[in-house]
């Protein structure tokens, strides 16, 4: 978890060719957001009600071409608070609301499959953006916000396994095999 909004890369392995054909890589993008809501009213006599206060946080995992491979976005809501009149020295505490979400997407398309295809690991950017939005009546209402987020992420890499040829040694030793089989045939015939 860190304060919104930050740019930051991951290191991912590449699929290693000498196991087969690469023919698809799904990406799962997790997420978590928080908001830390200040609750201000300014009016002198009349409350206000915070129907609702939402950070929604979108979290995009790209290639280094910087292709969009995945994009999740966590919401997390604050509802149904009322400030009372003449708060403004002092704000309102409210519980943080957290939320999470998590997609995934599949990369099928050989020119971006080969970025992910060698030895070592491949870096990729993952960005966290927050907007926070609300919804109240009444007063004058002042609503400020401080946002978190945080991403996991998983690759599985799906792909055809290369065909192992039988040793060539097993091949002579059964055909050594035989011969000596048919050999003792012919001396008892």
């Amino acid at each position: 978890m860190a304060d919104t909004n930050w740019n930051t890369t991951v290191s991912v392995p590449k699929f290693n060719p000498s196991l087969g054909t690469l023919t698809s890589a799904t990406f799962t993008l997790g997420g978590t957001t928080t908001g830390s809501f200040l609750l201000l009213n300014f009016s002198g006599s009349q409350p206000v009600h915070v129907n609702s206060a939402t950070v929604t946080t979108t979290l995009t995992l790209t290639d280094p071409n910087n292709n969009v491979i995945v994009v999740t976005t966590p919401m997390a809501t604050l509802g149904n608070v009322d400030i009372p009149p003449n708060t403004t020295g002092m704000p309102i505490t409210v519980p943080e609301p957290s939320g999470s979400d998590s997609d995934s997407a599949t990369v099928t398309a050989p020119g971006q499959l080969a970025l992910f295809i060698g030895g070592g690991n491949i870096v990729l950017p993952i960005t966290a953006a927050a907007v926070t939005t609300s919804n109240s009546t009444g007063g004058f209402p002042v609503i400020g916000s401080a946002t978190t987020a945080g991403a996991s992420w998983e690759v599985v890499y799906t792909y055809t396994p290369l065909e192992v040829p039988e040793p060539l040694g097993l091949s002579l030793l059964g055909a050594g095999l035989l011969g000596l089989g048919v050999l003792r045939l012919r001396r008892k015939g």
